[in-house]
């Protein structure tokens, strides 16, 4: 698609056409600062939603707005990769599932503590929420049936941040606050591994968010696990072994990592930060690749387009970027064949 869509504290998101930076439409009628938007798997429709819990379902070929709905203060809001489904989390732990743009609806109950994160299973017949007493739980679809949960101990009850779906279905990455990432299975949300990063490199996990994993990600390719934390680092681990593979070297003190994004097109992959800058990583070494400045505060949100041509993103000085992402192959040769 050559659409994006941003959201603001003016509480109005805006559709934008990539080929001119023009302005296609506004997504009024939101009560508070819109901190979700997305597209669905076809690009037809485009999602908003605001702080205060309106979410609104707009089509992309004439700005119509076709289904809105109002909960509590929404936590995240995803598409399902293969329908027109939308799903929600909020503050209060409820879990939501919408027929768009019929509106109708099924809710997975909470347990008291928000829903804080969510993704869908790669069979797209189950989903997994994540909660802030740490709790993991997932969801048959159909018919809203929880098939199992994982309650963490006592003394480990840190809340989830993110949570990731391995592209085969068998495993679920979970971050939490703490600092650690958890490989949980699916099939009965056993724990399998806990990832933390210890020792000289990093503080030991605890409840302060100065250690909070912020995004989580698989690599099946190289078998490997990623976490970005708000620290600036990116850990690897391996899956055979659950044991570390590399530690990425913060480029800048305290420019903590605030989404990453692992390319389909080559080894590599992509981080945004708190410095307001825009990192490339070789996905084998952890070796930072290129970096692309102009924010003057940090970055908020980053997409990146279909062959990783442009960089798309939003930031806390209230502009959107657009970057040409070129020579991608060029430039990780250059890297790997630097000597040793």
């Amino acid at each position: 698609s050559s659409l994006v869509v941003t959201g603001g504290q003016d509480d109005t998101a805006f559709v934008w056409n990539l080929d001119d930076q023009q302005i296609v439409f506004e997504c009024t009628g939101h009560k508070d600062s819109v901190t979700s938007a997305s597209f669905s798997y076809d690009g037809k429709y485009v999602c908003t939603g605001d702080l205060s819990g309106v979410v609104q379902v707009w089509l992309t070929s004439d700005g119509k707005c076709v289904w809105n709905f109002e909960t509590s203060t929404i936590e995240w809001l995803l598409w399902h990769k293969d329908a027109h489904v939308l799903f929600a989390g909020t503050s209060d732990g409820d879990g939501w599932m919408w027929k768009i743009p019929s509106g109708k609806f099924k809710t997975f109950p909470s347990t008291g503590h928000g829903n804080m994160a969510g993704t869908i299973l790669s069979d797209g017949k189950r989903a997994c929420f994540g909660y802030l007493d740490g709790t993991l739980k997932i969801w048959n679809l159909k018919d809203s049936i929880l098939l199992c949960s994982m309650t963490p101990p006592a003394n480990q009850d840190s809340p989830v941040t993110c949570v990731s779906c391995h592209s085969d279905g068998s495993v679920i990455l979970a971050g939490y606050v703490d600092g650690s990432t958890r490989l949980i299975s699916t099939s009965a949300a056993k724990l399998l591994a806990t990832f933390v990063l210890s020792g000289p490199k990093l503080p030991e996990a605890s409840v302060d968010s100065k250690t909070s994993v912020e995004s989580v990600e698989f690599a099946p390719s190289q078998n490997l696990a990623l976490v970005a934390m708000v620290t600036g680092v990116v850990t690897a681990w391996d899956l055979s072994t659950q044991k570390l593979r590399y530690v990425t070297q913060p480029q800048v003190p305290e420019a903590g990592v605030v989404k990453l994004h692992i390319s389909q097109y080559s080894p590599l992959f992509y981080t945004c930060h708190l410095d307001g800058v825009i990192r490339s990583w070789n996905l084998l070494s952890g070796e930072c690749i290129r970096e692309w400045h102009g924010h003057c505060a940090s970055i908020l949100d980053l997409a990146i387009t279909k062959e990783d041509s442009l960089l798309v993103s939003s930031s806390d000085d209230m502009t959107v970027r657009l970057y040409k992402n070129t020579d991608i192959t060029s430039s990780l040769q250059t890297e790997n064949s630097r000597p040793n």
